[in-house]
């Protein structure tokens, strides 16, 4: 699940900040927003916001029009408090290298590079996107999807999928090959060796099993890739099939030799699916 920290004053953005609240829940789930965090000190705060920043992929920085304006009872700039939460929570997205996205209300403009405290003058160079009210307001959000879909595409889609088809490549490769080293040596005790290499056979098609249904339910979950999804569906189904028990010795070196090929196949298509699938639905 995609995870998103909320950066924002609240008094500026209140109504705009709502609807995208909730645009959010709709469109990743109800635990993808992290907002108003609090604690009891200020060191609790501070673990608090980077505890919870290190769960997240993007920060969502909302900008008002007094967003670098707005001051205390003294009247000091607010966003030149070291201990702001506004500059704390940016100060975090920045240090965790996080996707840092502003959005615009209310026709604000992303604040000058010389306005900002050092800190957190990087977030000056970030392109900012306006969100507006309606009739805009969808497709202003939309235009943000876009980028944090575009943003965060080169990673891996899923590394439990990638780690799952690496390890039964990797165990098909092993079994295969101490199986030509065995046979070929004409050694006379084959059956406990024999035994291992089909046993290290099985463990790999079982994970290419839990790993294929993985990607099967990311790509129905994401609504993308489904044809994807179809044809590793497809070749499980192929491997299951193939791996019924047959009677006779031939049959099941044939059997043998049919399956090999089609989980290297489907490790394949599933290294594929966690290098370069999406994380998300396209938007």
């Amino acid at each position: 699940m995609l995870k998103m920290f909320l950066i924002s004053r609240y008094d500026d953005t209140v109504d705009l900040r709502d609807r995208i609240i909730d645009q959010i829940h709709e469109r990743y789930g109800p635990n993808s927003l992290v907002s108003d965090v609090r604690g009891r000190s200020l060191p609790e705060y501070l673990q608090q916001v980077r505890s919870e920043m290190s769960h997240c992929r993007v920060a969502l920085v909302l900008i008002g029009p007094m967003w670098t304006l707005g001051r205390d009872t003294n009247g000091y700039r607010l966003i030149d408090n070291p201990y702001d939460p506004v500059r704390v929570e940016i100060r975090e997205a920045l240090a965790q290298r996080r996707l840092i996205v502003p959005l615009l209300l209310h026709r604000a403009s992303m604040p000058h590079i010389e306005e900002l405290p050092p800190d957190i003058a990087p977030l000056a160079l970030r392109q900012g996107f306006p969100v507006r009210n309606d009739p805009e307001f969808a497709e202003d959000m939309r235009t943000a999807y876009r980028q944090i879909n575009t943003q965060l595409a080169w990673r891996p889609a899923s590394l439990f999928v990638l780690g799952a088809a690496a390890s039964a490549g990797l165990a098909l490769i092993t079994s295969y090959a101490t199986a030509d080293l065995t046979f070929g040596t004409g050694q006379q005790e084959q059956a406990a060796i024999g035994a291992i290499i089909f046993s290290t056979f099985l463990v790999s098609l079982l994970i290419v099993l839990a790993a294929g249904t993985a990607t099967v339910l990311l790509s129905i979950a994401r609504r993308s890739w489904g044809w994807l999804a179809a044809a590793c569906a497809g070749l499980l189904l192929l491997a299951v099939v193939a791996s019924l028990p047959v009677q006779g010795e031939q049959a099941q070196s044939q059997q043998l030799l049919f399956l090999f090929p089609l989980i290297l196949l489907n490790v394949f298509i599933l290294v594929l699916f966690g290098f370069v699938g999406p994380r998300r639905e396209a938007a």
